[in-house]
């Protein structure tokens, strides 16, 4: 029995051992996966200065990334941290979050106070606030008006004037969205 517990033993320095040679691999990997995504991300911030009108979409997919990989590994390289940074600030999708704009809110309110404009800002955020809480309002309605619908395809109303409503409620709600996302956008850029 005690030999046993010797081999068992053993077994587990031996598993102890691959295990840390496994994290030391993972952690090299995701170092160097990460100081690829920075160094990428240089990269595709000085193909986006040069990239004329429509190139950059096809440049981005040419070498196999998505746009949205694009613009997250543009993000890290503006954070301006190594590797090792990210790593230990949590990853990526945690600096990525940490970066986000909110901070240059408060810049620019202490710049607009120094230009002597903070009505101005301020205006400007009611504006958006007011424009963020109709969108939300639309989006809530048109939830309740799609529940409606799918509420009487559920009970088996199949007839052509319901598939039309669904397609008119679908066309106008895109438009409507589209157009206060707009406004949106524009108030927001105001500040």
């Amino acid at each position: 029995m005690k030999s046993d517990t010797v081999t068992d033993l053993d077994g587990i320095e031996d598993a102890l051992y691959t295990l840390r040679e496994a994290v030391q691999r993972h952690h090299e990997g995701r170092l160097a996966a990460i100081e690829a995504a920075i160094g990428g991300g240089h990269a595709l911030n000085e193909l986006r200065r040069r990239a004329a009108h429509g190139d950059w979409a096809r440049w981005v997919a040419d070498v196999g990334l998505t746009e949205r990989t694009a613009h997250r590994w543009r993000q890290l390289a503006d954070t301006g941290l190594s590797a090792q940074e990210v790593i230990d600030q949590g990853g990526m999708r945690e600096v990525l979050r940490a970066a986000r704009p909110t901070r240059h809110a408060d810049e620019l309110v202490g710049l607009a106070q120094s230009l002597g404009r903070l009505e101005v800002v301020q205006a400007a955020e009611a504006n958006a606030a007011v424009l963020l809480a109709a969108l939300r309002r639309h989006i809530e309605d048109g939830r309740r008006s799609l529940d409606e619908l799918q509420a009487r395809f559920a009970q088996g109303e199949r007839s052509p004037e319901l598939q039309r409503e669904l397609r008119q409620f679908v066309s106008a709600f895109k438009r409507r969205h589209k157009r206060m996302v707009k406004e949106y956008a524009a108030q927001a850029s105001a500040l």
